[in-house]
């Protein structure tokens, strides 16, 4: 799988551009896995683009990196809102 940070390398290197209508399915699919990660109650501390995947099918983003990932508790006398998650997630 390559990250995006690869493909907007490239991309840069040759003074080339995303198209909108390429934009918003990526967009769209980066969404929705954040979505779908959030609703198990996690929260991905490192989303960037070298975090980002695509396989053969480019048009299908996945989030990767999933190693130090965050659960999302009540707050601590901290303030902070994100536990450790570790229960094997991304291993």
């Amino acid at each position: 799988m390559d990250p995006l940070y690869d493909m907007l390398y490239e991309m840069k290197a040759k003074a080339a551009y995303f198209k909108e209508k390429d934009l918003i399915p990526l967009f769209i699919g980066m969404a929705k896995g954040l979505h779908d990660i959030h609703s198990c109650g996690v929260a991905h501390r490192n989303l960037t683009s070298k975090t980002i995947f695509f396989g053969e099918d480019k048009d299908l983003p996945k989030i990767g990196a999933l190693g130090e990932i965050f659960r999302v508790t009540e707050p601590t006398s901290e303030g902070s809102y994100l536990d450790k998650y570790d229960e094997g997630l991304g291993d």
